[in-house]
């Protein structure tokens, strides 16, 4: 009987500390990481491109 009331508080006690519902909040916030990340990419490579395609029209004579 003791034993049995132990594992019944010790899996209460695992239960009540476990952090499952943090696992959505973490894929919530790496994803928004990830598109910041995307974004900040593409806004920093928009005008090398462009350069690239003046430099590359320059050189063709268009």
């Amino acid at each position: 009987m003791i034993a049995h009331a132990w594992v019944l508080w010790t899996n209460t006690k695992a239960r009540a500390t476990g952090d499952e519902g943090l696992a959505t909040a973490e894929v919530i916030g790496y994803s928004a990481l990830a598109i910041a990340a995307i974004v900040a990419f593409f806004a920093l490579l928009t005008p090398l491109g462009e350069d690239v395609v003046n430099w590359i029209r320059t050189q063709i004579g268009i």
